[in-house]
């Protein structure tokens, strides 16, 4: 669980990232936080703290995979800006289930 509640968080950061630079709707950014809070913490948060910091200058942190936000687009043939609202759009999606 661990490991789901820092990719989350890291998730978060990224998302947060979007937002300030206009590639997402800042709503999206609410439904993440709505999303995490049905994620039982670890007792130690240290390190989805580090992972949302990282997310917020724009990394992608997920299974032990480290890589810049630009590179993650490219990688899949994407740019950073079709990426951003790629995530912001499955997150607002799984935040419509929830309603």
């Amino acid at each position: 669980m661990k490991m789901v509640y820092e990719a989350a968080r890291n998730q978060l950061g990224v998302l947060q990232y979007c937002s300030d630079k206009g590639m997402a709707d800042s709503s999206v950014v609410d439904t993440q936080k709505k999303m995490l809070t049905m994620l039982p913490p670890p007792a130690d948060t240290s390190g989805g703290d580090a992972a949302e910091k990282q997310g917020r200058s724009g990394k992608v942190v997920a299974m032990g995979m480290e890589k810049n936000l630009d590179e993650a687009a490219k990688a899949q043939g994407s740019t950073t800006d079709a990426f951003c609202h790629k995530i912001a759009d499955a997150v607002k999606n799984a935040g419509a289930q929830l309603k």
